[in-house]
């Protein structure tokens, strides 16, 4: 539903998995907005409550930018082809410190991931992009500003150049029984990607994780177990160097002293 964010630090330390299980509990969304989370409806407050998993179903218009160059940085960054009312689905799905997003407009998906990051600011990182959005109720709606855009690489941030940088922009307000959200990205030399809005109505959430995830989970366990095993085996391999060397070195006190045989 929404697009993907950062900080403008050149270097950050990773985030430890589990540092940010109190912001989980708190609610990502509500501790973001802080006292500005008890003016919203509760259709919006249901939208943005993700700890449980979210479930919404509605019909989206989405509008490309006019210019060739902006319809390809459309295609490149997997977003959904032009038209009006497309048949919309909306998952979210807790993954440990994260929320993951699953969208699918008229059949073409758009995933993400977000999470709390610092100053009070929400992250949305999609492949390698992040970008940083603070979010505040403003009217009953919750409005989405992008403060800065960068490329992340394990721990490493590399800001991306403003002019380069995608801009979103984006407001959920209350539609009847419905949560309406827009969401605009454009860049600067390009003008408009993307435009997309519609409502969303909210369903009963699956208990069980998708398919997708528990892979997902699956998939990181094993590399850390791999990651675990190195590591006991450099352990291993340093102790046994270490006793190398002590017994050499008793060896070599022995030829110098034969007395202390």
């Amino acid at each position: 539903m929404h697009a993907a964010v950062a900080s403008d630090t050149m270097m950050t330390k990773p985030r430890p998995h589990g540092v940010y299980n109190a912001v989980v509990r708190q609610g990502l969304f509500e501790r973001a907005l802080g006292a500005g989370w008890r003016e919203l409806p509760d259709v919006v407050k249901r939208g943005h409550e993700l700890e449980r998993g979210l479930h919404g179903e509605g019909a989206f218009d989405v509008t490309l930018g006019a210019s060739w160059i902006a319809r390809l940085v459309a295609r490149v960054m997997g977003m959904p082809r032009a038209g009006r009312e497309l048949a919309t689905r909306l998952d979210v799905t807790p993954d440990g410190d994260e929320l993951v997003w699953r969208r699918n407009f008229g059949g073409t998906s758009f995933d993400s991931r977000m999470y709390a990051i610092d100053g009070g600011r929400i992250a949305e990182r999609r492949g390698l992009v992040e970008l940083c959005l603070r979010v505040t109720a403003e009217g009953g709606a919750v409005v989405y500003r992008c403060e800065g855009a960068r490329v992340r690489l394990g721990a490493l941030a590399v800001p991306m150049p403003s002019f380069f940088a995608p801009r979103v922009e984006g407001r959920v307000w209350a539609d009847g029984d419905a949560m309406r959200t827009r969401i605009h990205i454009a860049a600067l030399l390009i003008g408009t990607i993307v435009t997309y809005e519609g409502p969303l109505r909210f369903g009963a959430v699956s208990a069980r994780p998708p398919p997708h995830l528990l892979k997902e989970r699956e998939d990181r366990r094993a590399r850390d177990e791999r990651a675990d095993a190195r590591v006991l085996e450099q352990r291993e391999l340093v102790a046994e160097r270490h006793q190398e060397r002590a017994a050499r070195d008793e060896r070599e006190d022995d030829v110098e002293d034969p007395e202390r045989r």
